[in-house]
């Protein structure tokens, strides 16, 4: 690797054709000894599992590749100190502005556990929002749902990729009322018939009222209104059935 920028300096420009190197960066930032770099075995393994719980996709991956990033799921996850750098490297190199590869940043800084990322953020004025979009983001793809969607139910927060997160959620503990935190305070938009369908089961699980009501939103006859009556029905009719089993069984 060739030299890296000091942590003090701003990111260079993205047009320049020099090797950005790690050297500075790494003491600055990274503490890369090997009782201390977090991706090692069979931690890798356990990031390429969530990713394939995630249909293939974690929500970095969706970060490195809208900062178009190449080949980013062979950099991610590391494997040792040199291919991190590659990581980082590529990162830096990307077309996205500084404060969205600060983010970036950010989320790799997580995983030492140890604070260091707020240092960071402080460091290079990251706004709250995308700091913590970020952590929602290392949550989600740490597999803790629950702690993730706490923190996208904070209304400044934009609602991206709602229809994913609404499918982790479905399948966390205590799902159904955080699905409704979540759409009531973010106001995501729900075009997908899977989210309208989560949704749905989420308020019948809360009020059947509700979602009788959510369900006469939409106009008569159309396919959305009968999946999602169809959806509340099989609902209520099973936990009948489970009410039924556990009283008289």
């Amino acid at each position: 690797m060739s030299s890296a920028m000091s942590s003090s300096e701003p990111p260079r420009d993205q047009t320049q054709d020099e090797d950005y190197t790690l050297e500075d960066e790494y003491s600055a930032l990274f503490d890369l000894s090997p009782q201390r770099f977090p991706w090692r075995e069979p931690v890798p393994q356990r990031v390429r599992q969530q990713r394939d719980i995630y249909d293939g996709t974690l929500f970095l991956d969706t970060m490195l590749e809208a900062a178009q990033v190449e080949n980013a799921r062979a950099l991610y996850p590391p494997w040792d100190p040199e291919s991190f750098g590659d990581l980082y490297n590529a990162v830096r190199k990307a077309k996205w502005d500084r404060m969205r590869k600060d983010c970036i940043v950010y989320y790799l800084l997580k995983w030492w556990e140890d604070g260091r990322e707020v240092k960071f953020r402080r460091q290079r004025s990251i706004p709250p929002q995308f700091s913590t979009l970020a952590d929602a983001y290392y949550f989600f793809d740490m597999g803790e749902a629950t702690k993730a969607a706490n923190l996208v139910i904070d209304a400044r927060i934009p609602p991206n990729h709602s229809s994913k997160i609404l499918r982790i959620l479905s399948n966390s503990q205590d799902g159904g009322p955080t699905i409704l935190r979540y759409v009531r305070s973010a106001h995501p938009v729900l075009t997908e018939q899977s989210s309208l369908d989560i949704y749905a089961l989420a308020l019948a699980e809360s009020s059947l009222q509700d979602a009788w009501l959510f369900q006469r939103t939409f106009p008569q006859e159309t396919p959305s209104r009968k999946q999602l009556i169809e959806k509340i029905v099989l609902s209520c009719l099973a936990r009948t059935s489970d009410l039924y089993s556990t009283t008289f069984l």
